[in-house]
């Protein structure tokens, strides 16, 4: 019986709806990170990295954060906390990509990735 508890408790913690929310950021933000990694052969790991890095890895970074915030709606403290950022942080890069969007190539692959985006978030809905 004391098994069954046991069980019982950890599934429902697993499948309580805080748990599945962050899981389903974690994931998504990893998907956009991967996305992001390949669009600048940038390695997700270095993505990740605490440090500010060069300009190329700062934009990745802030494209992630910019497509996390937008694509999947969540809130600037929310793209924050899955960043371990600032939410100051987050808002700048919003702002510095929504400016580069003002290159043609540059806003057309964005909409690309927020299709790509879409459509992993209606796959990940539709299995659970």
């Amino acid at each position: 019986m004391q098994l069954a508890r046991s069980k019982y408790s950890e599934y429902s913690r697993c499948t309580s709806p805080l748990a599945s929310q962050e899981l389903y950021q974690s994931a998504a933000v990893n998907f956009i990170e991967q996305l992001v990694s390949q669009l600048f052969s940038i390695p997700v790991r270095v993505i990740r990295t605490q440090k500010r890095g060069n300009a190329n890895v700062a934009f990745a970074r802030q494209t992630s954060m910019y497509l996390s915030h937008v694509a999947l709606s969540l809130s600037l403290s929310e793209v924050a906390h899955l960043f371990g950022r600032d939410r100051s942080t987050v808002m700048h890069a919003c702002h510095v990509v929504e400016n580069e969007r003002d290159n043609p190539e540059f806003d057309v692959l964005l909409d690309f990735l927020e299709l790509e985006i879409t459509n992993w978030n209606r796959c990940w809905k539709a299995m659970f």
